[in-house]
């Protein structure tokens, strides 16, 4: 999984995630990202999930931990980008 920063405003970035976010690296990957951007006040964060191919469980906890970060500082996180439905095996 690789991901690219933009900041749209002060305190807004937006994480755009592309390849598969599963246990292990990706999920501590996007958990790193996201201390040091609160770290730098920057507390409204937009994942943009379009180029994500898939999602396992673990990196399905990433996201609601990210989110209740977030709100612990004030801040908030929006999902962009999420398509089809996830799939059961």
């Amino acid at each position: 999984m690789e991901f690219v920063k933009k900041q749209v405003q002060p305190g807004v970035v937006i994480l755009q995630m592309t390849g598969s976010i599963r246990i292990g690296a990706n999920c501590q990957q996007i958990e790193q990202a996201l201390a040091e951007l609160i770290e730098q006040s920057n507390i409204w964060m937009v994942f943009d999930l379009s180029g994500v191919t898939y999602i396992d469980s673990a990196g399905i906890g990433t996201v609601v931990r990210s989110l209740l970060k977030l709100r612990k500082v004030g801040g908030t996180l929006r999902l962009a980008g999420v398509t089809g439905m996830v799939a059961a095996f």
